[in-house]
């Protein structure tokens, strides 16, 4: 059983050491030891393969320290009055990044135009039954969430779409939808910013 003695008395081991005690202390519960998942609500799978090769540091850093307000992930870092350093924080992205199996994809650039309006006619025939129709989570993570918005880059929605999670629910829609359905619901998804 990891304890925050355990924490405090791992200060000589190695960085990725650290950051594994402190996921499995901080981040396990809900994300899974090996970050496989939904043991709790809504927390996503961290150690998906597509999920991290469009995660940028900055999104794991910022969505562990100020969480998801109105969702079960909670702030983390001491800068929103949670028990974790920057550091901390840093050392746990740095543990999570040892899942990686995909290179990185070089979307965040992307800036996407699309209709939101047309957005929500494919939203309510794709999303809602996992998203909820506005977004907010039903079985899925909540991607209406302004801290989430703030966070995620245009092409990280746009490759969740795309690519979907593998061994999780959320599929790929590459085949499914239109590339100009693809651009209009990150559109919508965008317009609950």
């Amino acid at each position: 059983m990891i304890t925050l003695l355990s924490i405090l008395a791992c200060g000589d081991k190695e960085p990725e050491a650290n950051g594994q005690v402190l996921y499995e202390t901080y981040c396990g519960i809900c994300h899974g030891m090996d970050g496989e998942g939904y043991l709790a609500p809504q927390a996503n799978a961290l150690s998906n393969p597509e999920f991290l090769a469009a995660a940028t540091d900055e999104f794991l850093s910022e969505s562990t320290i100020y969480g998801r307000p109105e969702t079960k992930m909670s702030a983390w870092g001491d800068a929103a009055n949670g028990p974790l350093t920057e550091s901390q924080v840093d050392l746990i992205v740095e543990y999570m990044r040892a899942w990686e199996t995909l290179p990185a994809a070089d979307i965040h650039t992307m800036t996407i135009e699309g209709d939101a309006d047309n957005g929500a006619i494919v939203y309510a025939a794709h999303c809602d039954s996992c998203h909820a129709s506005d977004g907010s989570g039903a079985s899925a993570m909540s991607i209406n969430n302004s801290e989430f918005l703030r966070v995620a880059s245009d092409g990280f929605i746009w490759h969740a779409i795309v690519y979907g999670r593998s061994n999780t629910t959320m599929q790929s829609y590459q085949d499914v939808l239109t590339e100009q359905e693809i651009f209009d619901l990150v559109a919508l998804i965008r317009s609950w910013e």
